[in-house]
């Protein structure tokens, strides 16, 4: 089996949080960390980790404006107000 070289250019600043990945990957699995987090791209429907932190984010910037939910209306799914059931909908959707 042959190997192939692929090269990818990054942005020191755009790509920050792609290069704080690297720097924390071993130096002799850097490759193979990179084949998995593309393998994992890949797949349809799979959730990845980058999915879970932007729900998060979405989460945390819907809570700060003041969405309030109880836990039995976050178990049920029964939230009556639009913002609640969106982040009721987010956690469910986690996986977790």
């Amino acid at each position: 089996m042959a190997s192939l070289t692929v090269s990818f250019t990054v942005d020191s600043e755009r790509d920050a949080d792609l290069v704080a990945w690297m720097d924390k990957q071993e130096a002799r699995q850097k490759s193979a960390a990179i084949r998995e987090a593309l393998r994992a791209g890949i797949v349809g429907g799979s959730v990845t980790l980058a999915d879970v932190a932007q729900d998060l984010r979405q989460i945390k910037r819907m809570l700060k404006s003041g969405v309030v939910m109880q836990a039995d209306q976050a178990d049920t799914g029964n939230a009556e107000d639009p913002e609640a059931a969106a982040v009721a909908d987010k956690l469910a959707g986690l996986g977790l």
